[in-house]
């Protein structure tokens, strides 16, 4: 299965504009859903042969400009997610709901506590305070959005391949 640019760019917009127009109105407690981030690990878990380093690098910088986080710093935690997610993923696979689950799970996590990171080392928010209120709360909510995303793309080419 192979990801045309085409498809990259269209799901970078939807994600775009679901970040801006539908996550304000999705927040759950101090959890923001991250549509950008979602988009990123899902392309990652769908492609995992394919490396997507240049989608998750702009796609983080769009997080960067259109959000309030210092610009470059969604970008390296993204990139670093885009790595690091499908070299785990082939040791470990993704044959089942639970593996995938776990490894967006992770991925999310991964996103969430190095953001954290950044937040901390400019000030704007305590490491333990962003990891309580933000980073464990925002990594469940897409890795739960992005399972369910994953899922239905998964089923339906499914569908598309025995028709």
């Amino acid at each position: 299965m192979e990801a045309d640019k085409t498809l990259l760019a269209i799901t970078g917009i939807a994600a775009l504009l679901l970040q801006l127009l539908l996550a304000p109105v999705l927040t759950f407690g101090d959890a923001t859903p991250g549509f950008i981030v979602m988009a990123v690990l899902c392309v990652v878990v769908l492609f995992p042969d394919e490396r997507h380093y240049v989608f998750a690098f702009v796609m983080g910088l769009l997080a960067d400009l259109v959000g309030q986080a210092p610009v470059g710093s969604t970008a390296f935690c993204l990139l670093a997610c885009a790595f690091a997610l499908p070299i785990g993923l082939e040791m470990v696979g993704n044959d089942n709901v639970l593996m995938t689950f776990i490894a967006l799970l992770v991925g999310a996590l991964g996103v969430e506590l190095l953001f954290c990171v950044f937040l901390a080392v400019s000030g704007i928010l305590g490491f333990a305070d962003g990891i309580v209120h933000v980073a464990l709360p925002c990594a469940l909510y897409d890795a739960l959005v992005a399972l369910v995303v994953c899922r239905s793309e998964e089923h339906t080419s499914e569908l598309q391949s025995r028709s």
